[in-house]
């Protein structure tokens, strides 16, 4: 999981000789980008980073008494924005009704599984989707149904 030390080295990467009293954007942009980029370095899964940002928001005021107030609200909105993950549009399901969206992403993370392995760090998309598009009943009744061997869909 990644460590604070990784959001002060981001910062003190990114701030080199700025005003740091005052909201700049482009600051902020810089320190969100090497954020990302050093989160991406500890190849960490969606629910991972998600996971990571909540609990970085959950203890902004000890972030507030590390850097300045410019810093502080930079950090905030960055864990705020990545603290919920909701899958994106996927304009091959553009009605409402998203239950083919459920079964694909369901389908998709097993071949994925199935072709790159249960430790290959990509596939977690499909998952995620999956859990936070499909019902709970579903998804126990699609792996019932796969220990069964009973699910339309061949891997």
């Amino acid at each position: 999981m990644a460590s604070p030390d990784l959001i002060i080295k981001a910062v003190n990467e990114t701030t080199n000789n700025k005003d740091l009293s005052r909201y700049d954007e482009n600051v902020c942009s810089d320190i969100q980008r090497k954020l990302d980029s050093k989160l991406k370095e500890q190849e960490l899964s969606i629910p991972e980073k998600a996971l990571f940002a909540r609990n970085n928001f959950a203890v902004m005021n000890k972030w507030e008494q590390i850097f300045p107030s410019g810093i502080t609200e930079c950090l905030r909105e960055y864990f705020r924005s990545r603290a919920l993950w909701a899958p994106k549009f996927d304009p091959r399901f553009p009605n409402i009704n998203q239950a083919k969206n459920c079964f694909v992403n369901y389908v998709d993370y097993h071949r994925c599984i199935k072709l790159k392995g249960e430790d290959y760090k990509d596939c977690d998309y499909f998952k995620q989707v999956a859990t936070s598009m499909c019902p709970n009943q579903w998804l126990e009744k699609f792996d019932e149904q796969i220990q069964d061997d009973a699910f339309p869909v061949d891997f």
